[in-house]
């Protein structure tokens, strides 16, 4: 429906934003401890906190998260990339890690998230549309985003 809502058909975007809050509840109430399946909602928070958090705010959380997406999704090669990238692209959301962000700075903010675990950078990625998993970033899968 990504036409439909672009044109901002009220009809459509009900729907979008109705299915999204019943899959939101429905993944709390069943993690109220944010341990397991709600730490999925976190897709492109990881990379996407720090970038917002490193270009001062002047990036909305919406534009982070979207380049955290696909850094994200890029850095642990997942299989539905180029479909993710081409609907943010729709809707005009932002790609890339700005330039003006050094990898170092970006580690070191993501080694704050509150997902981490035993010093592992921890991002939800999807393995394939509607299903996702949590998975330890390296700083060397990180890296490569830079190179």
């Amino acid at each position: 429906n990504i036409q439909s809502v672009l044109k901002r058909k009220s009809l459509e975007i009900g729907e979008c934003v109705t299915r999204a809050i019943e899959t939101k509840v429905r993944i709390v109430e069943n993690d109220d401890h944010d341990r397991d399946e709600r730490l999925l909602l976190n897709f492109g928070h990881t990379i996407g906190h720090a970038v917002e958090a490193l270009s001062q705010y002047k990036l909305s959380h919406g534009a982070a998260v979207s380049i955290g997406m696909i850094a994200e999704m890029k850095a642990l090669q997942s299989k539905d990339l180029q479909r993710v990238s081409a609907l943010l692209e729709a809707i005009h959301m932002p790609l890339r890690i700005p330039d003006s962000l050094s990898s170092d700075a970006l580690w070191d903010v993501m080694l704050t998230d509150k997902k981490n675990e035993g010093g592992a950078v921890r991002c939800a990625v999807p393995v394939a549309i509607g299903e996702g998993a949590v998975h330890a970033l390296s700083s060397e899968q990180f890296l490569t985003l830079f190179s």
